[in-house]
């Protein structure tokens, strides 16, 4: 069993950044309980490929928004952002996020692969903000 399997399942997948066909980040949301996450299969940072912590709020949001000239992925709590992405949201489905999105077989298909080839959380979900400081010196040396 894979690191909280009830939330990264398909039936609560609802979007992904990145290009589909080169390992996307997979996001998840079960309106049940209002838990999140995300899985990023691709990323600079080793420490940051995984699952994300399994996080709930009841204002969480997800949307699309024009930040330093391109328009990315914005994760709110409570209003503040708390994860920006590198690259826009691609709604798979319906969901209160994005009302009108059509549902996408297709994509599910090429999506939930992510769920077994990363059962794992991600490292970088375990590290506090000096281990994650120290951890990005070590890639992005200045």
């Amino acid at each position: 069993m894979g690191y909280r399997d009830d939330l990264y399942r398909p039936v609560h997948m609802i979007g992904y950044t990145g290009a589909l066909n080169a390992f996307p980040s997979v996001y998840f949301f079960n309106p049940e309980d209002g838990c999140y996450g995300h899985i990023t299969q691709q990323h600079t940072l080793p420490a940051n490929i995984g699952r994300e912590s399994v996080k709930d709020h009841e204002d969480y949001r997800i949307s699309n928004e024009f930040i330093d000239g391109k328009t990315r992925n914005v994760e709110r709590r409570n209003g503040r952002i708390f994860h920006r992405s590198r690259n826009p949201f691609v709604p798979i489905c319906d969901s209160r996020f994005f009302p009108n999105a059509k549902t996408d077989f297709r994509c599910y298909a090429l999506l939930a692969p992510a769920i077994v080839r990363f059962p794992e959380m991600k490292e970088w979900s375990r590290m506090g903000r000096d281990e994650r400081e120290a951890h990005k010196r070590r890639y992005f040396p200045t």
